[in-house]
């Protein structure tokens, strides 16, 4: 069964993942960044303390990705979507009416804690637990939903924020989301299945029964190792989207080809995903994991080298590839490895490790900039820290297919 042919076969779960993985990107930072420079300028604050909210922020939202992944394996999905929904939407309207500190503060920790993981877990978890030797093609093909919200809502949030101001932006925002996701949840969730449609393409020790946390993944290593890297992507992106404008400087980039590159970064997203998801499926995740980093370490080292701006989509398009591998097989490792049952708390974990990872980036750059080093010293930074990941990703995967 091809791509295609599976899309249509199991339509009401593709629409579904689509449209929820869509409205991922709220509380991403490729978004927040967008409206970062007009909340700095309106709270009259400095770029080192919207930083510093923001990774608090973060960093306390992500002590609850456990326990939230956790419910996806012990309550409906459609509690729990009424659930992350509210929370996101009370995010957009206490952002839009901040004033203080305190009050960004609070946006942002609803943002981030639930519009970052917490909406995407619902559409990956279900298609990583029932679609078996498929789940590469259905998380390409919900992951599009993701892609086109990254290449087309930093471009559309500039325009609007022209148009209307960052407040009023952040409202219309929140009326589109509950207008759209509302009834899709009330249409789709009954339709999506709830036993196994596909069986495994491997086999895999049986570890289903094995009560998974925090200890039990320190105990064996290898998780953690493997959690840990799969922070790497997201925490120097987040670093480099939250501060773009320090990044645009040093390139001598506008703010518009910034936001425009997205475009670029959402392209091959997707067209590298129709292809990484059906290999995914072939060979397993394991055997593709160590070159999830590859075309990120070439992004970062087109960043570095070319100055001319037609060098941002490069970069963009390159990280684009790489962020789309990596979520593809993130998602599908944990079922390959570690079973079905517990799968929700696993993702919960990975996701928390991520999220720690971006909560730190913010500030990291922010206070590197204060400290006197360059944005070229950041990137090399970067850089060396990519090859090392590499390194690592090889020394995990040949335990896990071993």
């Amino acid at each position: 069964m091809n791509l295609w042919q599976f899309a249509r076969k199991h339509k009401d779960i593709v629409f579904f993942g689509f449209a929820t993985t869509f409205f991922v990107g709220i509380g991403q930072t490729f978004l927040v960044a967008q409206f970062s420079p007009f909340i700095q300028q309106s709270l009259q604050i400095s770029r080192t303390d919207i930083s510093f909210v923001y990774s608090l922020a973060t960093f306390i939202a992500s002590f609850n990705l456990t326990y939230i992944g956790s419910l996806l394996d012990r309550t409906s999905l459609l509690k729990y979507f009424f659930m992350v929904a509210t929370l996101i939407a009370a995010g957009l309207l206490t952002l839009s009416q901040a004033t203080n500190i305190f009050a960004l503060f609070a946006g942002f920790y609803l943002l981030r804690g639930f519009g970052q993981v917490p909406l995407g877990l619902m559409a990956t978890t279900v298609s990583a637990r029932w679609f078996g030797k498929h789940r590469g093609k259905l998380l390409t093909l919900i992951g599009f939903g993701r892609s086109l919200s990254e290449g087309v809502l930093p471009w559309l949030s500039i325009f609007f924020i022209e148009a209307f101001g960052w407040r009023n932006s952040l409202i219309g925002i929140m009326a589109i989301f509950l207008f759209i996701m509302v009834p899709v949840a009330l249409i789709f969730i009954p339709k999506i299945p709830k036993a196994p449609v596909y069986s495994e393409n491997a086999t895999r020790p049986d570890k289903e029964q094995a009560v998974w946390g925090w200890r039990k993944a320190l105990d064996h290593k290898w998780p953690m190792l493997l959690m840990a890297n799969n922070a790497l992507i997201p925490f120097i992106l987040t670093a480099l989207f939250f501060q773009q404008d320090s990044l645009a400087e040093f390139k001598g980039w506008s703010m518009r080809t910034m936001a425009q590159s997205f475009v670029a970064f959402s392209a091959v997203h997707i067209a590298g995903n129709i292809f990484w998801g059906p290999l995914v499926d072939r060979v397993t995740a394991k055997k593709v994991l160590p070159f999830t980093l590859v075309p990120f370490l070439l992004g970062l080292l087109s960043l570095n080298f070319i100055e001319q701006s037609w060098g941002g989509f490069v970069y963009m398009g390159l990280v684009g590839l790489s962020v789309g591998v990596s979520g593809i097989v993130r998602n599908a490792f944990w079922a390959e490895v570690y079973g079905i049952l517990v799968l929700g708390k696993m993702k919960g974990m990975d996701s928390n490790v991520i999220v720690v990872g971006t909560s730190l980036a913010p500030i990291f750059y922010a206070k590197l900039l204060d400290f006197g080093l360059g944005v070229q010293d950041i990137l090399n930074i970067f850089i060396i820290l990519v090859v090392l990941g590499i390194i690592n990703h090889f020394f995990i995967a040949r335990h896990y297919n071993r």
